[in-house]
């Protein structure tokens, strides 16, 4: 069986306090705490300095600062957010999944909190790859949309041309669209 990986965690709260506890769960685990934070307008300055990957809200006492610590996070961090709160309202969950939440978990016992981050780290690694392939779909349309405007083709035969094009020279078809949208072919 692999070796657990020791993450990099920012962990954020509305009071110190609370935060304490929890980093030291995560540091006994074998994962370092990285950033402490409770200010919503420092968040972002601890994600770039720090560049946790996995950040963990906690919930007590003040549900809007712990909405306003998820949203800086996600909008900010490239790591999946998770949201510790032990029995929070069904709504309070519902509008930190639409922040953008990853998981939830209800308390720091050792194998929720190890079983939460492991669910976060491979649902937010699958989530980067659909918006890799998005992207990678969308490059591919516009390379199709520029040969179908510059030699009057299909949008079938302008994806033929790209593919026939990257089997011939023997490179990926995304490097042949990256030289059609750079203008090199």
């Amino acid at each position: 069986m692999n070796e657990p990986q020791r993450l990099r965690v920012l962990i954020a709260d509305e009071r110190d306090r609370f935060i304490e506890p929890i980093a030291r769960k995560v540091t006994e685990m074998g994962h370092e705490c990285v950033a402490h934070q409770t200010d919503v307008a420092k968040v972002g300055q601890a994600i770039e300095k720090d560049r946790p990957d996995v950040a963990i809200v906690a919930l007590h006492e003040d549900s809007r600062h712990a909405l306003e610590l998820i949203t800086e996070i996600v909008q900010e961090a490239s790591c999946p957010v998770l949201v510790l709160a032990d029995r929070p309202s069904r709504e309070f969950l519902a509008e930190a999944a639409e922040r953008g939440v990853f998981a939830h978990l209800d308390s720091t016992d050792e194998a929720e909190l190890e079983g939460g981050i492991d669910i976060a780290l491979r649902r937010y690694q699958q989530w980067r790859s659909l918006l890799g392939a998005f992207d990678r779909r969308a490059r591919i349309e516009r390379a199709k949309g520029i040969l179908m405007e510059r030699h009057g083709l299909s949008e079938r035969d302008a994806f033929e041309r790209l593919r026939t094009e990257a089997r011939s020279a023997r490179r990926p078809l995304l490097d042949v669209v990256e030289d059609v949208l750079a203008g090199r072919a």
